[in-house]
């Protein structure tokens, strides 16, 4: 049994679906989503998106157990229990497998720390493990970038204005997308600093020259307020603001991020998948590590 542990927004579900898939083409079996994550008094996000969005059906945890079951292993969970722990105390032998920068899991039992690279996983791969980590990056995908981008293909875009969008984007040979996370990062601290992207936006000037930059945010009225301090007062005459796809339409935004020809992005899972899920071999990326 291998279980790969799934938690937060859809770029972290995409990021986690690539390792889990990853493990499966490596070890040729399948594995176990920990989908647990998406149930309970505190669901991330808009909750478990892979199925609705993409229509990918893999083992998920959840459905091994009938309902009562399910709920008293989440509360376990939410009291600070977590699944591989759980296994553990059930008598099952098991071992974690952590991504090393992914600290926070409690686990009595034996933890193997591991590099995010698929040459560091490959030498400790075995039964009977729980992997828990986030796995950003490309590393994994490129692996077999063929199969994630036949299985996580987007719908359709319905919004006329987001089609128009995507087609400008799309032609346009020089398209800039402008990622500005706030939220949850501004209030971790890990807000990418206004200096970093007028940086940013000062290099992309002097080195491909975006017809138009697409600012994609979840606070505009915060960007609004630091216009100056970002640089995009310098090239206001050519910023198309990306407003309106939230809720369970918020994917649309990662979805037309990818149409572009390049990105200036924070270290955000939800603006890297769009860097992976685009096509253009042209593609220049900026991001803030």
């Amino acid at each position: 049994m291998r279980l790969v542990y799934m938690n937060g927004g859809l770029g972290n579900q995409i990021f986690q679906y690539v390792f889990f898939r990853w493990l499966e083409v490596e070890t040729g079996e399948s594995c176990i989503i920990d989908d647990t994550a998406f149930f309970g008094s505190n669901v991330p996000h808009n909750g478990y998106e892979l199925e609705r969005l993409f229509g990918v059906r893999k083992k998920r945890l959840s459905r091994f157990f009938p309902s009562e079951a399910l709920q008293e292993m989440v509360q376990q969970r939410e009291k600070g229990v977590g699944i591989a722990q759980q296994i553990l105390d059930a008598g099952n032998a098991i071992k974690v497998i952590r991504e090393r920068s992914a600290t926070n899991i409690s686990f009595s039992g034996e933890i193997t720390l591991v590099d995010e690279t698929p040459q560091a996983v490959r030498k400790v791969i075995a039964d009977d493990c729980y992997y828990y980590g986030y796995w950003l990056g490309d590393a994994f995908w490129m692996d077999f970038p063929k199969v994630i981008l036949t299985e996580l293909v987007f719908p359709e875009i319905e919004e006329a204005e987001n089609r128009t969008l995507a087609q400008r984007m799309s032609e346009e040979r020089h398209s800039t997308a402008v990622h500005i996370r706030r939220g949850d990062m501004a209030k971790l601290g890990w807000a990418t600093s206004p200096d970093w992207y007028r940086a940013a936006l000062a290099k992309a000037e002097d080195i491909w020259q975006p017809e138009h930059y697409y600012l994609f945010s979840d606070d505009f009225a915060w960007c609004a307020e630091h216009m100056e301090d970002l640089g995009l007062k310098d090239v206001r005459d050519r910023l198309v603001v990306v407003d309106g796809n939230r809720g369970d339409r918020a994917y649309v935004d990662m979805q037309l991020m990818s149409l572009c020809a390049h990105r200036l992005i924070p270290r955000s899972s939800f603006s890297l998948a769009a860097n992976m899920f685009c096509r253009r071999a042209d593609k220049l990326n900026l991001v803030a590590w």
